[in-house]
């Protein structure tokens, strides 16, 4: 005679904890680099979701009010007096027989600005693209290197006792060794989630968005940090940014046991004649260099 037929609320907390035990075993061996994989270890993800009566939001579906209902609260940054001075400086700095010098930068932004629509994400990553691989080739050495990361899928992590949060951002930024570059080239989600490997180096993420979705990419990205941290074990604070290429927001999130707090700023737009790419870019390295440190900041004071 066939088994019962039970209905998913009708199980133990020892059925349901032994097939939770089943799928994260299962998952643990497949590799997330392989598409199929990825979407099977998606799938599983929403399934245990169901099993553990937790409800689970894509980052993409993330709004600001799931910030307030994880107690995750907004504060501001403003300018010092000669913040925008000094990363001005920094933004400016050029690196010995770089190719992509500043005003390489620029003349390549003019031409999107001329040629391409950035009426989608696709045309504003163009835009964002050029951008980081400036910073890229401005924080590289012997010794460290500026890795893009792009559609880095973030696994669901349980941010409170009912809900979970997980899926892709557009670019993880990672400072790690330059000896390091073949593994976190080849395989960024092998080495990243290596606890040892991550101790390293640091890491940014960045979000792109079209300028009518700039203001939804913030709590997307920084439910994506509060992700990061959550399932890194020990990182408690982290600096992330939305952008459309052309307009920036910036903020850095602090992880509490309580109550969390992410401290943002305005929209900042680089201007047609591109005079304000200079401050931007120093405000970028300062974020990929300091990463992990939520306040002082170096061109910003915080704001209520």
């Amino acid at each position: 005679m066939p088994a019962k037929k039970r209905k998913i609320s009708d199980f133990s907390a020892a059925d349901s904890w032994l097939m939770l035990d089943a799928l994260e075993q299962f998952t643990g061996k497949l590799d997330p680099e392989d598409t199929e994989s990825l979407e099977v270890m998606q799938l599983a993800q929403s399934l245990t979701a169901k099993i553990s009566h937790i409800s689970h939001t894509a980052l993409s579906s993330v709004t600001a009010q799931d910030l307030r209902e994880m107690k995750v609260y907004a504060l501001w940054l403003d300018f010092k007096s000669d913040g925008k001075e000094k990363a001005c400086e920094r933004g400016a700095v050029e690196v010995e027989d770089n190719f992509l010098t500043l005003e390489a930068t620029k003349q390549l932004i003019k031409v999107v600005f001329g040629h391409v629509s950035r009426s989608t994400e696709a045309g504003c990553r163009i835009l964002t693209d050029i951008i980081l691989l400036r910073l890229a080739t401005v924080l590289s050495n012997d010794v460290e290197r500026m890795y893009i990361l792009t559609e880095y899928p973030i696994r669901s992590v349980k941010l409170h006792e009912k809900r979970s949060f997980g899926g892709i951002v557009d670019y993880i930024l990672a400072k790690y060794p330059t000896k390091s570059h073949t593994r976190i080239l080849r395989t960024p989600m092998d080495a990243l989630d290596d606890a040892t490997f991550r101790k390293l180096g640091s890491v940014n993420i960045f979000e792109a968005k079209t300028f009518q979705q700039l203001e939804n990419g913030v709590p997307q990205c920084i439910l994506a940090m509060a992700s990061w941290c959550r399932q890194s074990g020990g990182e408690e604070v982290m600096r992330g940014a939305a952008t459309t290429g052309e307009h920036w927001i910036f903020f850095a999130y602090k992880r509490g046991e309580q109550a969390s707090y992410y401290a943002r700023t305005e929209v900042y737009q680089i201007n047609d004649d591109l005079s304000n790419l200079d401050w931007i870019l120093g405000v970028i390295i300062d974020w990929v260099e300091n990463t992990g440190v939520y306040d002082p900041f170096e061109y910003f004071q915080i704001t209520d």
